[in-house]
């Protein structure tokens, strides 16, 4: 088994961790793009979400909805939807190096 088909399951989850930090952040169309993404990874790999996830899940997903439209919401998620695991993954990591920068300079 390789690296990545080793930690190919664990993307959707950290995802879902990331779309908690853009919330905080105040940026949910973020959170919902990486929502949207880890959504469709899991579908795409029979990965549901385990019990012990839900709570939060439901947590996020609930403020973001309340913080967006309708249209921002299907948008922003549908965007997420379109992405393969590694587009993903490659702007969460680029953006995530944008947040040490930003808050290193608070």
């Amino acid at each position: 088994m390789t690296l990545y088909q080793e930690v190919r399951p664990k993307i959707p989850v950290r995802l879902e961790g990331l779309a908690q930090v853009w919330l905080d952040l105040h940026r949910p169309e973020r959170a919902v793009t990486l929502l949207g993404a880890a959504s469709q990874l899991r579908g795409a790999m029979g990965l549901p979400i385990l019990p012990v996830d839900r709570p939060g899940y439901e947590q996020v997903l609930a403020s973001v909805r309340a913080s967006l439209t309708d249209a921002a919401f299907a948008a922003a998620w549908a965007a997420g939807e379109s992405l393969s695991a590694e587009e993903s993954v490659a702007g969460a990591l680029a953006e995530s190096q944008g947040l040490v920068v930003v808050a290193g300079t608070d």
